[in-house]
C-alpha cells in the first residue's frame, strides 16, 4: 500500500476512535469482556451476532488489532465519505448477490494473508426477537471447519438506547473439527450454523430458540469438536 495512503488511513482511523469515545461510549455505556487477542501467526474469523450499524464499529473500537477487517457491502465503498473510512480500516467490499461460494472464497484470501476477518453469518441486522427466523449462512463457517481456521466468537447484546450498556463478549480462539472426518452435506452445514448461533447468542443469555433447535443441538454435539488455541499462539 502506498505510505502516504497508509499514513492517510492511519489518521481517520484515529478520529473515527476519537469519535466512538467521545460520542458513542457516554451515549451507550457500552462494555467489552473477554478475550480480545487473535492467533498470532495466522488469520481468523471473529463470527457475531448482528443487530445495528454500530456492531462492528465498536467491535472495532474494542478489538484494535489492525489485522481486524469487516466485510461490507460494496456499494457502501462508492459513498465518498463513508467508502473512504471503510478503506482506512482495510474492510472487505463484498457484493451482496454474489454466490455464498464466491464470498467465501474472498474472505478465504483476505485469512490466508493473516487477517482478521469479521463477518456476520446473519447476513444482514436482524431483530432481536426475530434473530432465530434466519437462517444464517453455512458456507465460510465450513471452511472454516473444513481448513481448521481459528473462530471466535463475538455476542452482542444489543442494548442501544441511553446508558443501555451494549456488551460485546470476545470468546476465546478455537478450531472447529468433524468427529468422524466424514464430510457435512448442505443440510447439515446449516445445523451446524443455527447451533453456533444459539450458542453464540446464549452466552449473552439471549433467548434463540426455533423448531427443531434441540435436534440440532444433539447432532452438534455429535459431530463436531472445539479445541481451544493455546496462549502460545495468541497475541
Amino acid at each position: 500500500m502506498n505510505k502516504d495512503y497508509e499514513w492517510v488511513s492511519k489518521c481517520l482511523r484515529g478520529i473515527a476512535r476519537a469519535l466512538v469515545a467521545v460520542i458513542l461510549l457516554p451515549f451507550y455505556w457500552p462494555k467489552a469482556t473477554g478475550n480480545l487477542k487473535g492467533p498470532k501467526e495466522e488469520g481468523c474469523i471473529l463470527i457475531a451476532n448482528h443487530h445495528s450499524l454500530l456492531d462492528p464499529i465498536l467491535m472495532t473500537y474494542f478489538f484494535k488489532s489492525t489485522r481486524l477487517n469487516f466485510v461490507a457491502k460494496a456499494e457502501l465503498f462508492r459513498i465518498p465519505v463513508i467508502g473512504r473510512f471503510l478503506r482506512a480500516f482495510h474492510s472487505i467490499p463484498l457484493d451482496r448477490n454474489a454466490s455464498d461460494i464466491k464470498a467465501s472464497k474472498t474472505i478465504l484470501s483476505e485469512i490466508k494473508a493473516g487477517k482478521m476477518v469479521g463477518i456476520f453469518l446473519q447476513g444482514t441486522r436482524v431483530k432481536l426477537h426475530e434473530a432465530s427466523k434466519e437462517q444464517p449462512h453455512a458456507s465460510i463457517l465450513y471452511y472454516a471447519i473444513r481448513r481448521r481456521i481459528p473462530v471466535i466468537h463475538v455476542s452482542i447484546d444489543p442494548r442501544y438506547h441511553l446508558f443501555g450498556r451494549p456488551r460485546f463478549l470476545f470468546g476465546d480462539p478455537i478450531r472447529y473439527l468433524v468427529n468422524d472426518k466424514v464430510a457435512l452435506d448442505k443440510t447439515e452445514q446449516d445445523k451446524v450454523a443455527r447451533e453456533v448461533m444459539r450458542l453464540i447468542y446464549e452466552r449473552v443469555e439471549l433467548p434463540y430458540e426455533y423448531d427443531g433447535w434441540e435436534e440440532n443441538r444433539l447432532f452438534y454435539n455429535q459431530r463436531i469438536k472445539t479445541v481451544p488455541i493455546s496462549e502460545r499462539e495468541s497475541l
